[in-house]
């Protein structure tokens, strides 16, 4: 659940801190789903979204 919950809230435009919070609970364990439903490779996307949640988070 915690994957899809990142995907939600990182591209939700919700509060930064919370998307942290997610990806520090995940870690670096990225899933192919639910990252490959942006259409990008699921690994980049995740990596890439959980560098920015926690740059900014």
């Amino acid at each position: 659940m915690r994957p899809c919950a990142a995907v939600a809230v990182s591209t939700a435009c919700r509060s930064p801190a919370e998307a942290a919070a997610l990806f520090h609970r995940i870690g670096p364990h990225a899933t192919r789903a639910p990252w490959s439903y942006t259409g990008q490779d699921p690994w980049a996307a995740f990596h890439q979204a959980r560098a920015h949640a926690l740059a900014t988070g």
